[in-house]
């Protein structure tokens, strides 16, 4: 008896999206197969390079020149303007056409040669993270090569070898091995996490949409509300799962984001929506009409996946957000996400938090029931008082 009215509703919601409902489907293809693309295209490049910067070289000699030719053939910099003076230089940051200045005073070379310190100065826009972090980073790695290379060449000019001298100054050598850096592979970190909420809000604003819309046009039927939420959210799981098949097998191997195997991700997806769908029956169930699906969007979408650890650290948020936040289908998602598409694990890795979305899907689907069976009881209460 369950069963029939559950596969009832199904065959109606497919009819739905064939009908009336033609707008609800262009939501669901449109959100996996539109948004996604553009985001792809957006981030294309996947990491920040030549970031502009400025030079003001007011000691014109060897020594800076030199500089001045290794900051210009840095990977991540790019020479953009050469102002008069350094105010000048400040002031074109402050207008945007540039991310930093660097001001070689006129006493440089001669300070250096005369054993006293050259002060070459920097300005850098911090107003961007990413692009502080690059072109800060860049500037200060070429200032200390050149720096090395000065005192190595020093001790040479004494008679000492050129190995020794290298060991003098620099007695141990940093070998960096930069793990999972974002600023290095930005789009690769950023966009798996934008398309897992691509798939949230995919679900929820498509079955809010539907439900609105039923609603709208008075097509549901007094005591039936239940069996034709899960009815919607079961036909249109397909096309959810056409939509992150779309994502896992074509998008990212395509664009190459990330470099993970696809049927990982595809599996950390299809977990995620599983998960997705009692929640999506709770929340956008209850839909009256089809503007519900458009606030709850703008309620729901930024405070979840801020508080998902994705874009700021789980242990830094407060202890009741971080309790709250298991609950999420997102956060565990984010996380398997995160571990499979940057840091290349396998599923087995992941296996805490597929588990973690399984055991929500089982919670929110208690939860749902329960809630769709007082709503109900509530619903004939009030129709026997009536």
């Amino acid at each position: 008896m369950i069963g029939r009215p559950l596969l009832r509703a199904i065959v109606d919601e497919w009819r739905f999206l064939a009908g009336r409902g033609r707008s609800t489907l262009i939501v669901l293809l449109g959100i996996p197969f539109f948004y996604p693309v553009v985001i792809a295209w957006l981030y294309a490049e996947n990491q920040p390079v030549e970031r502009p910067i400025l030079v003001v070289d007011d000691d014109n000699s060897a020594l800076s020149r030199r500089l001045v030719t290794d900051l210009e053939a840095t990977h991540e910099l790019r020479i953009v303007g050469r102002p008069a003076t350094a105010e000048e230089g400040f002031h074109r940051i402050l207008q945007g056409d540039a991310e930093a200045v660097v001001w070689i005073p006129p006493d440089l070379a001669t300070d250096v040669k005369q054993g006293r310190q050259g002060h070459v100065k920097v300005w850098v826009n911090a107003g961007n993270m990413l692009t502080y972090s690059v072109a800060y980073a860049a500037i200060s790695n070429v200032m200390q090569h050149l720096t090395e290379d000065l005192d190595v060449r020093y001790f040479v000019e004494k008679g000492i070898p050129r190995d020794a001298a290298t060991n003098r100054v620099m007695p141990i050598l940093r070998d960096d091995r930069i793990l999972f850096r974002p600023d290095l592979s930005y789009g690769s970190y950023l966009v798996p996490g934008v398309m897992m909420v691509v798939l949230q809000q995919l679900i929820l604003v498509a079955l809010a949409f539907s439900c609105g819309m039923a609603r709208e046009f008075h097509l549901t039927w007094p005591g039936t509300e239940a069996a034709t939420a899960w009815g919607k959210v079961f036909g249109q799981f397909p096309v959810y799962m056409l939509g992150a098949a779309f994502l896992a097998l074509f998008l990212f191997p395509l664009c190459g984001w990330p470099d993970a195997r696809p049927g990982a991700l595809l599996v950390v997806m299809t977990a995620f929506l599983v998960a997705m769908v009692p929640v999506a029956v709770l929340v956008a169930g209850p839909a009256r009409d089809r503007y519900y699906a458009f606030l709850m969007l703008m309620l729901l979408s930024s405070p979840i996946f801020m508080a998902s650890g994705y874009a700021w650290p789980m242990n830094h948020l407060p202890t009741y957000i971080q309790v709250l936040t298991l609950a999420i289908p997102l956060r565990p998602a984010l996380s398997a996400m995160q571990l499979v598409s940057v840091k290349g694990c396998s599923l087995g890795e992941v296996a805490p938090q597929l588990l973690h979305l399984g055991a929500l899907a089982v919670g929110w689907t208690l939860v749902t029931l329960v809630f769709q069976w007082l709503a109900a009881r509530f619903r004939g209460g009030r129709a026997s008082l009536g």
